[in-house]
């Protein structure tokens, strides 16, 4: 499913990279589409030499941080298993 959604991001950045895609009203920011696979693409040379096929759980909150390490990981072709840190437990 990962190559399936990053076939799809890719396709979607290349439609519209200069699209907003995500903004920080707390930050005063915007990132485009493209901003973003480039932080994805980053982060994935920096830490995701070892990641393929390894499941690897997500507990960034909300942010342009979550999609820099989700788009990371998906380039890295991780399981990823998005969860809330601030979930309890036993939910």
């Amino acid at each position: 499913m990962s190559a399936t959604l990053l076939s799809s991001w890719a396709q979607t950045v290349r439609t519209a990279p200069n699209a907003v895609a995500l903004i920080d009203a707390t930050m005063d920011r915007a990132w485009t589409r493209a901003d973003l696979d480039a932080l994805g693409r980053a982060w994935q040379a920096q830490h995701g030499a070892d990641l393929a096929r390894r499941t690897v759980v997500l507990t960034e909150p909300n942010g342009v941080e979550w999609w820099r390490v989700f788009l990371g990981l998906l380039h890295a072709g991780a399981v990823i298993a998005p969860l809330d840190a601030g979930e309890p437990i036993a939910a």
